[in-house]
């Protein structure tokens, strides 16, 4: 009976540190996720168009003002239009569309790719991971500049949130979104919080053990 509790301690102890322990997964770069967001962000944008205007039309997008985000953004958006068989046309900042096409312009609210925080595993086993946020919102509105008519006024957003091994943040990094500098640790793990956390899964192995060592005696 005691050589079957101690197997079983074993056991947990053994699934305890490899749960810690991750295989490193497939790398997803800050550019790869940033146009995840992109894509999420463009759908969105295309369902407004759809629900507003009957068949397709040429639309013409327009940011409000210039900024280094702003031609990687069209280089996600327009492909994506011009695949569903918009005529779409990419303005500069006050730049006036074409007879006949419908405008949308926007100004971009909040655009941001950061790393929220680094989370260590339990007793500080297993390789730490970065939690990453991208974050996409924009103000905008669909007219006709001919008319003056307004089909649609709002806030479209888009986020991802994912995470990745600490130890893949070179990888990573290795192609990065034109409009980013390098992203920095937000916050790390909050010491309460992993403490907590710790006193909880100890408790707990604790008390498997007692009913362990208890059932083998």
């Amino acid at each position: 009976m005691k050589r079957v509790g101690y197997f079983s301690l074993v056991l947990v102890a053994l699934v305890l540190i490899v749960s810690q322990v991750s295989l490193a997964g497939e790398i997803v770069t800050n550019e790869e996720v940033a146009q995840k967001a992109a894509a999420e962000l463009a759908a969105k944008i295309e369902g407004e168009l759809k629900l507003q205007i009957e068949g397709t039309r040429r639309i013409a997008l327009r940011p409000a003002e210039a900024n280094p985000f702003n031609d990687w953004f069209h280089d996600q958006l327009a492909p994506q239009l011009l695949d569903d068989g918009w005529d779409v046309w990419v303005l500069k900042p006050e730049q006036l569309p074409e007879e006949g096409s419908l405008l949308f312009e926007y100004r971009m609210v909040k655009i941001s790719l950061q790393y929220l925080a680094e989370r260590h595993g339990f007793l500080g086993l297993g390789t730490p991971k970065i939690l990453r946020e991208v974050q996409l919102e924009l103000s905008g509105k669909l007219k006709e500049p001919e008319s003056g008519r307004l089909f649609w006024q709002g806030n479209l957003e888009s986020r991802i949130d994912d995470d990745f091994d600490s130890s893949l943040v070179s990888a990573v990094e290795a192609d990065q979104p034109e409009w980013v500098t390098k992203p920095k640790l937000v916050n790390a793990e909050g010491s309460k919080s992993g403490f907590l956390e710790k006193v909880f899964i100890a408790g707990l192995v604790g008390t498997v053990v007692v009913l362990y060592i208890s059932g083998a005696q």
